[in-house]
């Protein structure tokens, strides 16, 4: 988990905390899974949760799934989304005019000329989802390694098959089958055309005292917004090829803030709770990288994933 100098920290839940309440469900997620799911720590023990959103919170094993009536494109005269269509069997949709995206969503900035409405589409929080699956695959027996003595330095190959993986710690695994992840420094490793798109996001808190301002997510031009099940309003993104930098500028952030306060004023006026950056691994054509390699018969590819996960 990213964010700074915090750990991903949580125990056996206790029967008076908030993580055993509610049914003592928290005794289900015991043993040495427990401690990957989702509460951040500082550095010296102190529980920075950011579930003061919903009431009641959501428990650290839950994922953040969030489904209120899919997700919205909406479009203004002229741009892309105004003369873009679904690819098929993308799901259902429906083209909506600016009468009805506005009853879907009131908050709309009034130049919003109609949108493409896809009604099935829900979200997870996606740091939540990984430290339940952190935690899940711990609890089924997979060793996990973590820092900078772990980092593969290069991969052995020899007759069509790799022998080894060579970590920063001088130590050399071997393995029937190996798979190649490491995202937009894929090309470290293997030939292969794949760079980083950074992208600078941030997070808005929604009032706990008043009517939400968004129920679902938009996907517009230039821009995303999505409201989270804790409460909060993740709005992103920048896209710069080629940076391989964690910083966050203010360019970044005005360019995500006047995007999005263009497709909804009202977030303009909502409290910034947290800022970030990220690697969007990329190809050429935008589209991943998966499966058996054809140079070696244990090596397998799973990247350039690019926007879409």
């Amino acid at each position: 988990v990213e964010r700074g100098a915090r750990e991903a920290s949580l125990g056996v839940a206790p029967k008076n905390s908030r993580f055993g309440g509610r049914g003592g469900r928290g005794e289900m997620y015991t043993g040495e899974g427990a401690k990957y799911l989702w509460e951040l720590t500082d550095d010296e023990g102190i529980i920075n949760s950011f579930d003061d959103g919903p009431s009641p919170p959501l428990e650290p094993w839950e994922t953040g799934f969030h489904s209120t009536g899919g997700f919205l494109a909406p479009a203004f005269a002229g741009d892309a989304v105004a003369t873009w269509s679904p690819q098929p069997n993308s799901g259902k949709s429906y083209w909506l005019d600016d009468v009805q995206v506005r009853e879907l969503e009131p908050q709309l900035h009034p130049d919003v000329v109609g949108g493409w409405w896809f009604p099935e589409d829900a979200s997870v929080d996606a740091r939540r989802l990984t430290c339940s699956l952190r935690a899940a695959c711990v609890g089924a027996g997979v060793q996990m390694n973590f820092g900078a003595e772990y980092e593969v330095k290069s991969l052995e190959m020899s007759k069509g098959t790799c022998e080894g993986v060579h970590l920063a710690n001088g130590k050399i695994y071997s393995a029937n089958s190996i798979i190649v992840a490491n995202g937009s420094w894929m090309r470290h490793l293997l030939p292969l055309p794949v760079t980083p798109h950074k992208g600078q996001s941030f997070s808005l808190r929604m009032p706990t005292n008043a009517p939400p301002i968004l129920s679902r997510v938009l996907f517009a031009q230039d821009t995303y917004i999505v409201p989270k099940a804790d409460g909060r309003i993740i709005v992103g993104a920048t896209v710069e090829p080629g940076r391989f930098d964690g910083d966050v500028t203010p360019s970044g952030l005005m360019h995500c803030l006047s995007e999005a306060t263009r497709l909804i004023p009202s977030l303009g006026d909502l409290p910034i709770e947290e800022s970030w950056a990220g690697l969007r691994p990329t190809t050429p054509d935008k589209c991943p990288i998966l499966g058996m390699t054809e140079q070696w018969d244990n090596v397998y590819i799973a990247g350039g994933y690019w926007r879409n996960g």
